[in-house]
This record gives structure tokens, C-alpha cells and sequence, in this order.
């Protein structure tokens, strides 16, 4: 279900939490859905157990993992799409903030907004 890229610049337990992430928004891990073991995920991926403990404490402090005691992780029943929307809200603020100190447009910004939601590619800097 996961892969990691070990020549990846991003580290390993950012890939693992991105796609554990990806699988939470896109509804193939629900709610209460229990993740694989430290160990058994840690084993499958070939990388060490503290890197998943790390990821998955770090999804924990986000509301998007809960821990059962002597049960493991699982996906939290909270309303998850409502924390993954909060999230993704603030790195658009991030990255509009980082148009700004580049110099880009207001209208070159919502213009390359625009093109998304279209589909379009748009122009590149």
C-alpha cells in the first residue's frame, strides 16, 4: 500500500505520512480503519521502526491517527476532511505568501488559481 523513495530528497517519514494523508482524503483509509503495526509497516518498507513511530505520532498530534493502548494506530472517526481542508488551507496561505515575496501578481496568482481549477497548465516563470 505505501512505497518510499529512499533517493528521495524528502525524508522518509514525510513520504510516509504524505501518502497516509492522501489515502485519508481520497477515502481508502475510513475512519476507525486500523493502520499496519510499527513493525510490520517499518519491515515491509525496509526502514526503521522509529521512522513510522515518528510519522504516525506526528498524524496523531494532527488529529489524523489515534492510538488505542495495546490496540495500535487507526484512522480517527473525528471529521477528518474538515482537519485535511484546515491544513491544506494553510499551505495556500503559505504559498501566497510566498508569491508575494517573489513579486507575483495578485492577478498572475488568482490567473494561475484559475487555470488549475480549469485545468488548464498555464505559463511557467
Amino acid at each position: 500500500m505505501f512505497t518510499i523513495d529512499p533517493r528521495s530528497r524528502q525524508p522518509i517519514y514525510e513520504q510516509l505520512k504524505e501518502q497516509i494523508i492522501r489515502y485519508v482524503s481520497l477515502g481508502v483509509l475510513q475512519p476507525l480503519d486500523r493502520m499496519p503495526s510499527v513493525r510490520i509497516l517499518a519491515r515491509e518498507l525496509g526502514i526503521n521502526p522509529n521512522t513510522v513511530v515518528k510519522t504516525y505520532q506526528e498524524l496523531e498530534d494532527e488529529g489524523i491517527l489515534i492510538t488505542e493502548p495495546k490496540k495500535g494506530f487507526f484512522v480517527s472517526d473525528h471529521d477528518v476532511h474538515a482537519i485535511l481542508c484546515l491544513r491544506q488551507k494553510e499551505e495556500f496561505r503559505k504559498a501566497v505568501i510566498q508569491c508575494q515575496e517573489t513579486g507575483i501578481s495578485e492577478e498572475e496568482a488568482l490567473k494561475i488559481v484559475k487555470e488549475v481549477y480549469e485545468g488548464k497548465q498555464g505559463s511557467r516563470c
